[in-house]
């Protein structure tokens, strides 16, 4: 009796400790399940595992090309790199994917994930949700969330969290590297995405 309860006692403890480390769980969605929150008004981009493992961050900025000969598109390169540090640091700074505006973001990917799962569709293609999708009223809160969402809600934020806590900021700003860079509109503009990987900073 005394080892039946023993082992009762483990088997429960590894079940929430599991659930602590994977605030995903209950949703009975896969925890390596590839997700993307674009947070296109600070140019950030992070795509991470349901179960908190950021895999990368991109920076994607838009420099001026003054000229129209190839030094022009050089010299916007150049300028690019150091924008898009500022804009790493600027957005670890204000701990961005830690507010109510990420949680929104990634509650977003979340309900799309357990619905598919509801509906049997087995769509292998990322989850994907940007901050043009959310509208924050003055206090900060989404509108557009329902009563029976503030659970997938809560996930969200501690999911924020994990994969917050998994991200050094500071080795993304370092070790970022020129992913693509093409002129738009009509060449007056350089769009440059920087790219730090989980892969190649292991």
């Amino acid at each position: 009796m005394k080892k039946t309860t023993i082992a009762l006692l483990f088997a429960t403890q590894s079940i929430l400790l599991a659930c602590s480390s994977n605030p995903t769980a209950n949703l009975g969605v896969s925890a390596q399940r590839i997700a993307v929150s674009n947070f296109d008004r600070d140019g950030i981009r992070v795509t991470y595992t349901l179960d908190g493992k950021v895999t990368s961050v991109e920076s994607i900025v838009y420099m001026p090309i003054w000229g129209t000969d190839a030094s022009a598109v050089s010299d916007a390169q150049k300028r690019s790199e150091k924008a898009a540090k500022v804009q790493i640091k600027n957005f670890a700074d204000k701990k961005a994917f830690t507010s109510a505006l990420s949680a929104s973001i990634i509650s977003i990917n979340l309900e799309h994930a357990s619905e598919q799962k509801k509906s049997g569709a087995t769509d292998t293609q990322n989850l994907i949700a940007s901050d043009r999708e959310v509208f924050l009223d003055k206090n900060g809160k989404d509108i557009n969330a329902r009563a029976e969402s503030s659970k997938v809600l809560d996930d969200a934020s501690k999911l924020a969290q994990l994969v917050d806590k998994n991200i050094d900021w500071r080795d993304v700003e370092g070790s970022m590297v020129l992913s693509t860079a093409k002129p738009i509109n009509n060449g007056q503009t350089l769009e440059a995405i920087y790219r730090w990987s989980a892969k190649r900073s292991n």
